[in-house]
């Protein structure tokens, strides 16, 4: 998304999925999926993170999904329903990057913060998040892509966390011990 005029643009041309079931999230083929992506679709919703079915035109060639932190819209291609397991992977992972910001934070801010270090992240994910990253020029995403990577392939991790973000910032859920900004910062690595 090039602009905030673009942004705008993408905005207005949008399915929302919250509020306007598609017919297409209708169909048959989402039914093993159904569930998740009900409840990822519910829990974004409590925290008030709107999600919207893009055209692919929105979105660079290697774009499915993006998370924009400072509106907390989370946008997904449309071309993705045509393979619910696809959509459904993109809904997880973008739906982490929303848990990051609760993480860094809470949704007010637009800090993103990692909720699993690089450690405990498995190394084929980190290696591929790395290739990918790296040859887009983009190393210093690598954590949190990596993080998203992750989750992406986990089942109902997404669901799971962002209902727990409901219920304010994450890094005192999470960690187990309430920690200062400054200190999250350090131990966590904030994007900003």
């Amino acid at each position: 998304f090039p602009s905030h005029d673009s942004e705008r643009n993408i905005h207005h041309r949008t399915t929302h999925a919250q509020r306007d079931t598609p017919e297409t999230l209708k169909a048959k083929q989402l039914d093993p999926f159904r569930e998740e992506v009900k409840r990822i679709l519910v829990a974004l919703e409590k925290v008030k993170v709107d999600v919207y079915v893009a055209q692919p035109r929105y979105f660079t060639p290697r774009t499915v999904g993006i998370y924009k932190p400072n509106l907390n819209r989370l946008y997904i291609n449309e071309s993705l329903l045509q393979d619910p397991r696809e959509f459904l992977g993109t809904l997880r992972h973008e739906g982490w990057h929303v848990v990051q910001d609760c993480m860094g934070g809470g949704l007010q801010t637009s800090f993103m913060a990692q909720v699993r270090q690089d450690s405990e992240i498995p190394s084929w994910i980190m290696k591929s998040t790395r290739l990918a990253y790296e040859s887009m020029g983009m190393s210093r995403a690598i954590p949190w892509e990596a993080d998203a990577n992750w989750a992406e392939e986990q089942s109902n991790q997404t669901a799971k966390h962002i209902e727990m973000c409901a219920k304010g910032p994450l890094w005192g859920i999470v960690t187990g011990k309430q920690i200062g900004r400054a200190s999250c910062r350090e131990r966590v690595g904030l994007y900003v």
